[in-house]
């Protein structure tokens, strides 16, 4: 079973997502940014998904540390606005995804399926 941490500072949010998420047949932890690694310690994440809410600041610093940490944990970042019109450019972010449920599970999918032959996920746009 693939587990997926959502981190944002929302708790109905992450609670919602986290409630569809858990459709894929993934496991799901919530955890917001300051909790983040502490909930990785106990078991490796499969994929990490961040919160369009968190400062720019905050998603890209988490980013950097958990490629640095776990470089085969994807890392995906919701997003408010179409992946073309988004100010977001971690280098460390493999995939951009709209705030829509649909497409998060679409894209969650996609992430989950996918098993690097090296230490980087291939980049992949809303």
């Amino acid at each position: 079973m693939s587990t997926v941490l959502l981190i944002g500072e929302d708790d109905v949010l992450l609670k919602t997502r986290a409630a569809v998420l858990r459709t894929t047949g993934a496991k799901t932890i919530c955890s917001n940014a300051i909790s983040a690694f502490a909930a990785q310690s106990d078991q490796l994440c499969d994929l990490v998904i961040l919160c369009h809410i968190l400062p720019e600041l905050a998603y890209a610093g988490l980013a950097e540390t958990i490629y640095a940490r776990w470089p085969r944990t994807a890392i995906s970042l919701v997003a408010p606005t179409r992946a073309w019109e988004s100010p977001y450019s971690a280098e460390t972010i493999n995939a951009i995804t709209l705030a829509d449920l649909q497409r998060l599970i679409v894209r969650t999918v996609e992430l989950l399926s996918q098993r690097p032959s090296s230490t980087q996920f291939p980049k992949i746009a809303a």
